[in-house]
């Protein structure tokens, strides 16, 4: 009986011990976001369908986020967003992640470069 106790209290430390780092992690910002503003409305409305990597990797202005958020809504079955949220996470994304600077993409390549095609 005196084992048994034991090792019911080991696998209540062990339980306790691997949920506190998750609850810490609550309060941290989602990964690539910049924690300020909205970014909680970026978070949970584009985590829903994708990674944030391929948020954070998009560079634009607010005619550029606008018209991701138009063509997901149009061709990927996004749900429509309250007129004043989608605001609040164009203007997010608009504000931290604007065009040009390091992580700005490379422009495509011409056609010459480009391996040929095989059928």
């Amino acid at each position: 009986m005196r084992i048994a106790g034991l090792l019911g209290l080991a696998a209540l430390v062990a339980l306790l011990s691997m949920t506190r780092p998750y609850a810490q992690q609550q309060n941290r910002p989602a990964p690539g976001l910049i924690e300020s503003g909205d970014w909680q409305l970026v978070y949970s409305n584009c985590v829903a369908c994708h990674s944030l990597a391929l948020v954070t990797a998009q560079r634009g202005d607010t005619s550029y986020w606008r018209e991701i958020v138009d063509e997901m809504q149009t061709s990927r079955n996004m749900w429509t967003l309250a007129p004043e949220t989608e605001e609040k996470i164009i203007n997010y994304l608009a504000e931290h992640f604007p065009p040009g600077g390091v992580f700005s993409r490379r422009p495509p390549l011409s056609p010459e470069l480009l391996p040929e095609r095989s059928l």
